[in-house]
């Protein structure tokens, strides 16, 4: 069941969301290293040449909390809408034990690409489990793992990515999807051959299990 969420967008007045500029947007509990503080969608159908899709998430300690944190995915799913109809295109369910994604450096944002493996855990649910105050000096960063990459359908309205997931402590997620020039392409550079289609905004505690999605019709 879908639990009670805490957007980091505030104040709100009367059950309405009220629109911010970008300088009013600066929470203190979102750090200043990060790419984007608030979500923004670029491409909603991938740009020509592009032909595949890649889901993932962010993941980040609040290192003022002297508190542990930790995120459990239950799955990352993938979908392409087509005359008002969703069709799955790909998903983790992470029943199988495996994962894919790395410990990127924080400052600067993700740095030149390094990164060193995560030290995954899996519940015996069948759930991912981030402990990211273990690294709260990296930026953990988890995408789809499907190889060959999902193939984007041709006519397709948007593209469309769902996650599941319980947030513990002073951590925070922000998920997004990238296209691919090829279901095989590797990566070689910014922008080159992927690129990024948007992010949602960032999401913290919760507690509880909830669904959060990137540009959801």
């Amino acid at each position: 069941m879908k639990g009670r969420l805490y957007l980091l967008i505030f104040p709100i007045v009367l059950g309405c969301m009220k629109d911010y500029s970008d300088d009013d947007y600066q929470s203190d509990i979102i750090p200043d290293e990060v790419a984007h503080k608030k979500g923004y969608i670029q491409y909603l159908t991938p740009p020509n040449n592009f032909k595949a899709v890649t889901g993932w998430i962010t993941a980040i300690h609040d290192k003022r909390s002297p508190e542990d944190s930790w995120i459990e995915i239950d799955y990352i799913r993938i979908y392409a809408r087509f005359n008002g109809s969703d069709k799955l295109l790909s998903k983790n369910e992470y029943n199988d034990g495996i994962a894919e994604g790395g410990l990127f450096m924080r400052q600067p944002w993700f740095g030149s690409n390094y990164n060193i493996p995560i030290p995954y855990e899996f519940s015996s649910s069948g759930c991912l489990i981030l402990r990211t105050s273990s690294k709260p000096d990296n930026v953990w960063h988890v995408w789809n793992k499907q190889w060959p990459r999902a193939v984007v359908p041709p006519n397709i309205e948007r593209c469309w990515l769902e996650v599941k997931c319980r947030i513990t402590g002073s951590a925070l997620i922000q998920l997004g999807l990238d296209y691919w020039r090829e279901p095989t392409s590797f990566y070689a550079g910014y922008n080159v051959n992927n690129i990024e289609a948007g992010v949602s905004d960032w999401y913290f505690k919760s507690g509880e299990w909830v669904i959060l999605d990137f540009a959801k019709p």
